[in-house]
Formats: structure tokens, C-alpha cells, sequence
């Protein structure tokens, strides 16, 4: 997990939704981005309580190796930006020293 935001608490009783899309594919993984929401279950608008960048690694049923995933293609500008953010959290991540 990488880039882990918390913006606003889960109040006691709120309806939580989690959203993921996929953002990034290297040669055996899958970066996430995931969202997670609450509101109050009787009404109201929802707010952004998380967000971060998981990441996936695919492995074979035998003996849990990497296996190659396919790979996939931004195909708007909010798809490539999210790619790019994804990069930047797991930069973030393997080397917190170096700049955002």
C-alpha cells in the first residue's frame, strides 16, 4: 500500500463505500487506486475518508511465482494522471527520501 491519505474519520454508524480502479500494470502487478467513502446512512452527502495506491503482484497456483499480467493502456486524461500518481506514491514509498 502506498500513499496512504487520510482525509476525514469513519464516524460510528456511517455507510462506508470502497471504489478501486485500475491505474497502472508493470510486468507481473496491478497498482490500484482506492477510494474510500462515508455518509451518514440516512442521507447526506458522501465524503473522501482515504485514498492510497494498492498494488497487486500475480502469481501461478503452483508454486506462487510472478507471472506476467496484461498490460494496460491509459485511455483518457484522468487515466494517464492517475498513472502518473500512482508512480509518484510508489516513488514515495521505495524511497522517501526523494522529492515529490
Amino acid at each position: 500500500v502506498g500513499g496512504i491519505r487520510f482525509v476525514a474519520p469513519v464516524r460510528i454508524g456511517d455507510l462506508v463505500t470502497v471504489a478501486a480502479k485500475l491505474v497502472r500494470t508493470g510486468t507481473s502487478s496491478m497498482q490500484f487506486a482506492v477510494d474510500v467513502r462515508a455518509r451518514d446512512p440516512m442521507g447526506g452527502e458522501g465524503r473522501l475518508c482515504t485514498h492510497c495506491i494498492i498494488v497487486f503482484v500475480a502469481l501461478d497456483g503452483v508454486e506462487g511465482k510472478p507471472v506476467p499480467v496484461p498490460p494496460w493502456v491509459p485511455a483518457t486524461d484522468e487515466d494517464r494522471a492517475m498513472a502518473e500518481e500512482a508512480d509518484r506514491m510508489m516513488q514515495a514509498v521505495r524511497d522517501p527520501a526523494a522529492p515529490p
